[in-house]
């Protein structure tokens, strides 16, 4: 919380501002496969800062105009995360990853990135 306080003087009185409550954002880098083989498994890996456990990550994947959830994991420790695939249909998909947000910051997501299954 960032409150503002101004001192009193011969001229006017103290004031004191309403708190205001500020987030930070995350930050997610994203280490991702151009290309995939077909029902064979493959990981999506990254970090997220700043660094902390348990944070929610959902990786989405764009379906005819929306995004649909498509798995879950959570944060480890240091930040990173790791979401195993295995692609079962030929093609280019796109993909983003979403965090949650929580007590230290807001929600967010990484750029769209396209992944080949061939």
């Amino acid at each position: 919380s960032l409150r503002l306080k101004s001192p009193a003087s011969w001229e006017r009185s103290e004031s004191i501002s309403t708190a205001a409550d500020i987030r930070i954002g995350s930050r997610l880098s994203v280490n991702a496969p151009a290309v995939v083989v077909l029902n064979r498994p493959w990981n999506i890996q990254g970090i997220i800062q700043p660094h902390r456990a348990g944070v929610v990550l959902v990786l989405q994947m764009q379906s005819n105009g929306k995004w649909i959830d498509h798995a879950t994991t959570l944060s480890r420790d240091d930040g990173s995360y790791t979401f195993a695939i295995t692609s079962t249909t030929r093609g280019i998909s796109q993909y983003r990853v979403s965090a949650s947000a929580d007590s230290i910051a807001s929600d967010t997501s990484s750029a769209a990135f396209s992944i080949i299954t061939r």
